[in-house]
């Protein structure tokens, strides 16, 4: 095998948890779709006595299943991808490691730039005297 089809099928490796997620995320996603279809064509005949008793309104509930549908979805794809991203964490610790720096250097500047002002005098009790330095 070449190195970079090791790569290349590295992230794209799934854990056996992300697995049942994905797979628990498709079937519930497919699921909805599939009663919001079945209860807006009216399909579904043991839905509409309980909703006619509980005075449901029937095209909420086709709209509440197909929202749900859509997060199983949306999660499953998030759950599928999110392997494949792997790549993005060196330069991305790189940036932020970079970024840190850059925002120390500034508090260390600042900071130098206060404390010689304190280092150069001495406060007790009130009475400031200003110190040789």
């Amino acid at each position: 095998m070449t190195e970079s089809y090791r790569s290349s099928m590295y992230l794209f490796q799934h854990s056996f948890c992300s697995s049942v997620v994905l797979a628990f995320c498709l079937l519930n996603g497919t699921l909805a779709f599939l009663f919001a279809f079945m209860i807006d064509s009216g399909a579904l005949a043991a839905f509409a006595v309980p909703a006619v008793e509980r005075g449901w309104v029937v095209s909420e509930k086709a709209t509440a299943c197909r929202r749900a549908g859509g997060l199983f979805m949306l999660l499953s794809v998030l759950v599928l991808v999110a392997p494949s991203l792997r790549w993005l964490r060196g330069p991305c610790r790189l940036l932020s490691s970079r970024l840190r720096y850059r925002l120390h250097w500034g508090y260390r500047t600042f900071l130098s730039n206060d404390c010689q002002d304190v280092a150069s005098s001495r406060c007790s009790d009130g009475d400031c005297e200003m110190l040789e330095v």
